[in-house]
């Protein structure tokens, strides 16, 4: 039994999505995916430390759907980088 937004399908699947206006969404997408290879999905504390600073780094381009979500973001980010914890970023998004 199928669940609506479910496709089951023997071959694999493509989707473009096109941000408008883009900013620096590319560098930020680029960055988190490096992250998650580099980590995995496993919560780590060095994975949630190097994704919250990532969001904060890049707030133009992606914010958390709640306001309460986007404090901790912030709240996270700036202690992991008091404890000196940097994100390993393939791009420099302040180059």
């Amino acid at each position: 039994m199928s669940r609506a937004g479910q496709v089951i399908a023997d071959v694999d699947g493509r989707v473009t999505v096109e941000f408008r206006p883009a900013l620096r969404t590319e560098m930020f997408l680029e960055n988190a995916f490096a992250i998650m290879n580099t980590h995995g999905l496993r919560p780590t504390p060095r994975f949630v430390a190097e994704l919250c600073t990532l969001l904060v780094r890049f707030r133009d381009e992606m914010r958390t759907p709640w306001a309460f979500a986007d404090v901790m973001v912030t709240l996270v980010a700036r202690l992991s980088i008091w404890l000196g914890f940097r994100s390993r970023s393939t791009v420099d998004p302040d180059a």
